[in-house]
């Protein structure tokens, strides 16, 4: 009988850090003989942090900011859910 695990974690951060330490754990148990996958946890509030377009700005600066680099920040999000959907093994969503 094989061992299974579930790995609770934000990996959905636009940063490298949280989606590598996820990919890393997963990897690690799955070569221990550990059937692992990544639960799919989103929170709300922490996933409007990482809209490429965001609704509340603190300032002209922070509004300013966005216009200007609302390209860079979709294909980055992009490139990241790619990541995810390639090497991850996740389960079914979710939601707080």
């Amino acid at each position: 009988m094989q061992r299974k695990a579930g790995i609770l974690t934000f990996h959905r951060a636009v940063n490298y850090g949280a989606v590598l330490q996820a990919y890393a754990l997963q990897a690690f148990m799955n070569e221990s003989g550990i059937d692992a996958e990544v639960i799919d946890y989103r929170n709300s509030k922490i996933e409007e942090q990482y809209k490429p377009v965001r609704m509340k700005f603190h300032n002209i600066k922070e509004l300013a900011y966005d216009v200007l680099t609302i390209n860079e920040r979709r294909i980055r999000r992009k490139k990241f859910d790619q990541f995810i959907d390639q090497y991850y093994r996740v389960s079914d969503c979710m939601y707080d």
